[in-house]
């Protein structure tokens, strides 16, 4: 077969891992590489033997460019990142994935809908031991995890922090969480699980930075587990990370690469031939690039199997979400409690719909309030549905918010009804909201005009300039506003267009209370397509009750496809799904 051709964006220390790793690979090479230093890329390309640039975008080009790596200092993932994935590349990012959540998102969402594949690098869970604790945990072996414990006692000189202006930088490198501490932290949500609760404290004791050099949490996992994390660039000389795992019947700790207590019942500890060196805990470069080699076969298998690789963009982001979280935690002083995340998308479960509409409203209307400090007038696309009250009601209440600068749209709109019938969707809104807050402008769908003249008129208004957000809901079959898995189209080239409603889109409405038989139940309509409405900054999706449970199901465990539209959300780079315990389930 053909060797996969790697690209490399930044020539420092760390992408010395990434050129050791790709030369051990018989169906790799390195044929391009990149840096503003061209004393320094020149003198990389010379000794790799492939083309070099100062200009980064000229590899991205380069046809002779398959993958790219990108190790450039961290708070430029994302934007370079963002390029690699719009030329085609698949993209390999040096952990962290990005600096915060939405920007890693935003990565996972332009991967999925570009059709390439995003990993990043956290070559420790690929280590011998690690790979033999993940096998046990599975297994139950230890039985109900109880508690992890994380510590990272490195140390780094000023000089270390002194050899680049963003070394140190809360914008561009992060501190002890989230450069250093960030490996660690991936292989306690890998072998721990999802993070419900956090309680985070930073300090910066010994280094002149503007980060910090001490990072500590509490975190409680949803399976009821709890874990501590402390991670230091201060601590002298410094000490191998540690990781300790302690379940009901067993405990296994773990030092740098090496298993120091493996009490498991039934399964005796693991040997291996342990020749990778374990390193970093004082100088960065000190570091085998082994573990670098495993995780690139992982990836380049997952390109040619279409499978995920083993550590996905959506991986990457839960560490970052982590980590985001202590320091807001830290900032707040207070205990976090974390949304889910499924691939790109944001869940919060509430105990009821009352706590989630209002939950939901305070959200929706602190962007409202966040993009009128930034700009003169926004763009907003409403649902109009029962599922929607608790949050319209939230928003009725918000004296602060000031509609004279909003345009109103809404999603949807019945063919065939009286106009005034209660059943039409701008009727729905007119009395719900727009008539008590009365926002500057308000577009109406007219379904009484011929269909395809307001398909065009509303296409045109809603294409006048960017939405910045939309309020929706999920139906029952996972249609998102009409699109109903018979006419759902992610790739839709229309804006607006006439759908004909499945049955089970019209039962739903008789479900609701909305009309009193099936017969009554339009069976057309005029509907904003997916494309529309995932083309907004941001969205916040309300979906209470029991008869949604199915369809919140399918959102998160299914797989992304038209056959429930709902599921494209998970590919959102900015959405929230609001869900009560009855439509989440458990």
């Amino acid at each position: 077969m053909s060797k996969w051709k790697f690209g490399i964006i930044g020539c420092g220390s760390v992408a010395d891992f990434h050129f050791e790793a790709i030369r051990e690979i018989d169906d790799a090479a390195l044929s391009y590489v990149s840096s503003r230093n061209e004393a320094k890329v020149k003198a990389v390309a010379e000794r790799e033997g492939c083309a070099w640039t100062t200009d980064y975008r000229e590899l991205i080009g380069s046809p002779d460019v398959d993958i790219v790596c990108v190790t450039t200092s961290s708070g430029s993932h994302a934007a370079i990142g963002m390029e690699v994935i719009a030329a085609g590349k698949h993209l390999v990012v040096e952990k962290p994935l990005a600096m915060n959540v939405k920007e890693a998102a935003g990565l996972i969402a332009a991967a999925y809908n570009r059709g390439v594949t995003l990993s990043v690098i956290s070559q420790r869970r690929f280590e011998v031991q690690h790979q033999a604790v993940k096998r046990v945990l599975d297994d139950g072996a230890i039985g109900r995890l109880l508690l992890v414990e994380v510590s990272l006692p490195f140390y780094r000189t000023q000089d270390y922090y002194d050899t680049a202006d963003w070394r140190g930088t809360i914008a561009e490198d992060g501190g002890a969480l989230m450069n250093q501490g960030i490996h660690s932290i991936d292989l306690m949500l890998w072998m721990g699980g999802e993070v419900r609760t956090v309680f985070g404290k930073t300090a910066t004791q010994t280094h002149h930075i503007e980060a910090e050099d001490l990072g500590l949490a509490i975190v409680q996992f949803h399976n009821g587990a709890y874990g501590t994390i402390m991670a230091s660039t201060s601590i002298q000389p410094g000490f191998p990370a540690c990781i300790n795992l302690y379940g009901e019947k067993g405990t296994i700790k773990l030092e740098g690469n090496s298993i120091v207590h493996w009490s498991v019942p039934g399964v005796a500890e693991p040997k291996w031939n342990q020749q990778a060196r374990y390193g970093g805990v004082n100088d960065p470069r000190s570091i085998a690039a082994d573990f670098h080699q495993s995780q690139f076969l992982d990836i380049i298998s997952s390109i040619e199997t279409g499978a995920k690789p083993l550590v996905s963009g959506e991986e990457g982001m839960r560490a970052v979400q982590l980590v985001e979280s202590i320091y807001e935690s830290a900032a707040k002083n207070t205990q976090l409690t974390l949304p889910r995340l499924v691939d790109a998308l944001k869940v919060n479960v509430y105990d009821n719909r009352q706590e989630m509409g209002a939950a939901a409203g305070a959200d929706v209307a602190s962007a409202i309030k966040r993009l009128l400090q930034e700009k003169e007038s926004i763009r907003m696309i409403f649902a109009a549905a029962p599922s929607q009250n608790e949050l319209l009601a939230s928003l009725r209440s918000d004296k602060e918010i000031d509609w004279s600068r909003i345009t109103a749209f809404h999603m949807d709109e019945y063919n065939g009804l009286p106009q005034d019938a209660p059943q039409r969707f701008s009727n729905f809104l007119r009395s719900g909201l727009f008539d008590q807050v009365k926002p500057g402008t308000v577009h109406l769908i007219d379904s009484s005009n011929d269909s395809d003249a307001e398909c065009k008129r509303y296409s045109e208004l809603l294409n006048e300039a960017p939405i910045d957000i939309v309020c929706l809901g999920i139906g029952e079959n996972g249609h998102l506003a009409f699109n109903d898995p018979p006419v759902a189209d992610f790739r839709d080239p229309q804006a607006v267009k006439v759908v004909e409603l499945d049955e089970a889109c019209r039962q739903q409405q008789v479900n609701d209370g909305c009309f009193s038989a099936f017969v009554d139940v339009p069976t057309h309509a005029i509907t904003l397509t997916i494309p529309t409405l995932l083309g907004a900054s941001q969205l916040f999706c309300v979906v209470p009750g029991p008869t949604k449970r199915q369809a919140v199901q399918r959102t998160l465990n299914g797989p992304v496809s038209t056959e429930c539209p709902s599921t494209i959300l998970r590919q959102h780079s900015n959405c929230t799904l609001y869900v009560d315990r009855d439509s989440y389930g458990g």
